[in-house]
């Protein structure tokens, strides 16, 4: 854990994969995993965050 606070100041973690952790700073992602390379990717926020649901469009059940 102190590795990834000494590298990583401005990224926080989101979650964690395998042994390892996901980090986030704003659109980029990282999986650090111990003993492996690590992984970068970017989200598109256009295809993966939700949009607000209109309230009409909810039914309600009893």
């Amino acid at each position: 854990m102190t590795e990834i606070n000494n590298e990583n100041k401005e990224w926080k973690i989101v979650g964690t994969f395998g042994k390892g952790y996901i980090l986030a700073k704003d659109r980029k992602r990282k999986i650090i995993e111990p003993g492996k390379p690590t992984f970068e990717y970017e989200i598109d926020p256009e295809k993966y965050l939700q949009e607000k649901t209109p309230l009409n469009d909810l039914k309600k059940v009893d």
